[in-house]
């Protein structure tokens, strides 16, 4: 699919906003799918040297520890944590049995999280260079046509025509310390790698996409995508 055939912006059809948790989101079509235009924020916030459980309550981490980040960036969460254990999955171990089709997870109803073959999916529409069997930067554009076009260091923003508007949020280290939160932002994906890693995808000052496998217990965002 070409460029030219961007929504720029465009809300889902017949799904303009999503209230969710007692939050309103917003949407974007891009292609044929239907993202979340923000980051999900939902659950109750505990502190970057915590873990979290499964202990039914959706937990989150907020930038150093305030509230307030969350509200303007979203949560960081943990993989097991997304997934709500489905199957036995945590940030540990691995599904048994392995789910087939979408992972609802801490999505709303008729939405799930993302797997790694979707947003290979959306950054190949994006920038049909990006090679998505592969780790590590990739394609020409990619991240400059979804990253906000302020807010970014380092000469970092981006032109957002894709209209998916991420934005920076840093991230959360193993052992609880945040970091990079004006030049780093970094999605989770449902599709785990092994019991201790994920697929993940990630964007920072510069204009390409990068794709890797590394530990579930890091802090990081989602996005939610229609069913």
């Amino acid at each position: 699919m070409a460029f030219s055939n961007f929504s720029n912006g465009a809300p889902c059809p017949n799904f303009p906003t999503v209230t969710f948790g007692e939050k309103t989101y917003n949407t974007v079509q891009i292609g044929n799918q239907c993202w979340f235009k923000e980051n999900l924020n939902l659950g109750t916030r505990i502190n970057g040297i915590q873990e979290q459980t499964n202990n039914q309550i959706i937990e989150k981490y907020c930038y150093n520890d305030l509230e307030s980040n969350c509200d303007i960036s979203g949560g960081l969460y943990q993989w097991g944590e997304i997934v709500q254990y489905l199957n036995g999955g945590s940030n540990t171990t691995s599904w048994n049995p392995a789910p087939t089709g979408n992972v609802q997870g801490i999505c709303p109803s008729g939405w799930h999280l993302p797997s790694d073959a979707e947003w290979c999916t959306l950054t190949q529409y994006i920038d049909p260079t990006v090679n998505c069997n592969a780790n590590g930067p990739s394609g020409i554009d990619a991240a400059l046509k979804m990253k906000s076009t302020s807010g970014w260091t380092n000469n970092g923003n981006g032109t957002n025509s894709s209209g998916f508007t991420i934005i920076p949020t840093g991230g959360r280290r193993n052992e609880g310390i945040f970091y990079w939160p004006t030049d780093y932002s970094s999605f989770l994906t449902a599709t785990q790698y092994d019991a201790n890693n994920m697929f993940y995808r990630d964007v920072n000052s510069g204009p390409m996409i990068t794709r890797g496998e590394y530990l579930k217990i890091f802090g990081r965002t989602v996005r939610c995508i229609k069913d």
